[in-house]
């Protein structure tokens, strides 16, 4: 009987167990709102794609959910156009699709739409929006197909159409906002230059670009074109040793190189290509997601090797995408370069130049006047005239533009050239032996400073053949000196009795005062001709004298 009664009070327990589950089971079934996807889904239902088009701020935003969102302070992205292509294979209608959908990655959509068509297309306007509409249920693979001058592109992403409202979860989004970000990739190259005078120095090359702030960045490559009067300085014929590749600031971890990144440079096309690997990207991530204004920045130096205006080009590659469009953004800085010369002539006879005269080159004008701190070159730091009476200088840098821009002469950076002489063509003596200043401002035209000379036979004193002029005056110059025999008529004693006029035609009557002055008169007139006569002589000596130099140059020209 005890055994009968447990029996049935198992049975009853079990029972009511049941009846309790199965009464949950219906509670929740009629309780439970039903979810988007247990609902009916249109097959018919056309859906749109919103695109709003911003630069990549410095920090990353939350992430896009089909929903709008905030945008303020971002900055509009227009010209960007943006293609959507159904993804072949995948029903969204029913649960093996969905699941499809959720495990399709980007590369797998974008090899099965390779053939499909364009189902929408559009550009975004200037508030950087634009609309992919009438698009049939179905996963889409949206891609940037024109990137705006300066940018670089967006991934490419798949949208579901439609999306399930992440609100609810009751129902449909048929308009879904989608807000994919524009990269602004940006490089500057900057060169200094202000200690290089001449042939053969360095001029100094730094480019830093901007990293992209992702956290998949899957290429990045920055390249440096090198003017061809440049040549790369190397390392015992190793033109990469001396390249320098880091990070600015002092946040970022070291780049090793051949494990972060490799270097290449092409002789043919004279361009440095520094390429990232996967270690090295992770560090870019690393980078920016630390500090979003960290670059990578690459050094470099050159010799000059010609003159003329020197441009480099660096260029910034910042993904896969762009490596493989060969689409980047660049930055060029130059380096001017230009001639200077020195002409030797006779004096007064430009058209007879001399060979043989010898300058230095200095950078300032004490150094130029104290001979002290010449410019040097290959070991020569003395320079002659040629059979043209010529030397040019022909690779000095511009003085008023230095480190990439122009300075005025007020600038510390600026500074002229200066030459001086230091040796005459033989036989000859200069003018004017002092430095003369030059400003190299043209790589084409050139200033020219001019040295005089005159032969070591002329006169001392610089004046050619003129100077003959002072042997025909020179016996005149004896006239204050003649003296009459009564010393108080001497020519050069003035008398400095005051006379007045009525006592002066007294006095010259008198007899003893008219004897003296004809006396004098005697005397005095005896020897202004013995001048005369010798003035004549030396006249007649210059006379020949110049006529002789005259024959003498006439035999030598």
């Amino acid at each position: 009987m005890g055994n009968g009664t447990s029996k049935w009070h198992a049975i009853f327990a079990i029972i009511t167990v049941i009846f309790l589950i199965s009464a949950l089971f219906l509670a929740q079934l009629f309780f439970l709102a039903p979810s988007a996807h247990s609902q009916t889904l249109d097959k018919d239902a056309r859906s749109t794609i919103i695109i709003h088009k911003f630069e990549q701020p410095e920090l990353l935003g939350a992430r896009a959910n089909g929903l709008p969102q905030d945008t303020s302070g971002l900055t509009a992205v227009p010209g960007a156009r943006f293609s959507a292509k159904r993804v072949p294979g995948i029903d969204l209608s029913t649960n093996e699709g969905q699941g499809a959908a959720a495990v399709l990655d980007i590369k797998e959509a974008s090899s099965r739409v390779a053939n499909e068509p364009v189902a929408a297309s559009a550009i975004t306007n200037a508030q950087g929006d634009a609309s992919l509409s009438n698009l049939e249920v179905g996963l889409y693979y949206v891609e940037e197909t024109t990137i705006p001058l300066g940018f670089i592109g967006a991934a490419p992403f798949l949208v579901a159409l439609p999306l399930t409202n992440p609100e609810s979860n009751d129902s449909w989004l048929h308009t879904v906002h989608v807000y994919p970000k524009n990269f602004k990739a940006s490089i500057v190259l900057d060169v200094k230059d202000e200690d290089a005078v001449t042939l053969g120095d360095v001029v100094n090359w730094s480019s830093k670009s901007s990293i992209p702030l992702r956290k998949d960045i899957d290429g990045y490559r920055v390249e440096q074109k090198i003017h061809k009067n440049l040549e790369l300085v190397s390392n015992g014929g190793d033109y990469t040793s001396d390249i320098k590749v880091n990070f600015t600031g002092a946040g970022g971890q070291e780049l090793v190189r051949g494990q972060d990144y490799l270097i290449n440079y092409d002789s043919n096309s004279r361009t440095i290509t520094v390429d990232f690997l996967e270690p090295g990207l992770k560090k870019l991530e690393a980078a920016v997601a630390a500090d979003p204004t960290v670059e990578v920045q690459i050094d470099y130096g050159t010799k000059v090797r010609a003159e003329g205006i020197l441009t480099n080009t660096a260029i910034l590659y910042p993904s896969e995408e762009s490596i493989s469009q060969g689409v980047g953004v660049s930055s060029e800085a130059e380096t001017r370069w230009g001639p200077l010369a020195v002409v030797v002539h006779e004096q007064g006879k430009p058209d007879n130049t001399l060979a043989g005269g010898k300058f230095q080159l200095f950078l300032t004008p004490e150094d130029a006047y104290n001979k002290t701190n010449p410019v040097v070159v290959n070991g020569i730091s003395e320079w002659t005239t040629d059979e043209n009476g010529r030397y040019i200088f022909k690779v000095l840098r511009f003085p008023g533009y230095v480190n990439g821009r122009d300075r005025d002469s007020t600038d510390p950076l600026f500074h002229t050239h200066w030459v001086a002489p230091v040796e005459t063509p033989p036989g000859w003596i200069w003018v004017d032996p002092g430095p003369k200043e030059g400003l190299v401002k043209s790589d084409v035209i050139y200033e020219s400073l001019e040295y005089e000379v005159y032969r070591v036979s002329d006169q001392t004193t610089p004046g050619g053949s003129n100077s003959w002029w002072a042997l025909i005056l020179l016996p005149f110059a004896w006239l204050p000196f003649i003296h009459s025999p009564d010393s108080s008529y001497s020519a050069n004693t003035p008398d400095t009795t005051e006379v007045n006029p009525r006592e002066q035609r007294a006095l010259a009557q008198t007899p003893t005062t008219r004897t003296k002055i004809e006396e004098a008169l005697a005397s005095t007139g005896a020897q202004v001709t013995g001048v005369l006569l010798f003035g004549a002589v030396f006249t007649i000596a210059g006379i020949l004298l110049l006529a002789r130099r005259k024959d003498n140059k006439g035999e030598e020209n």
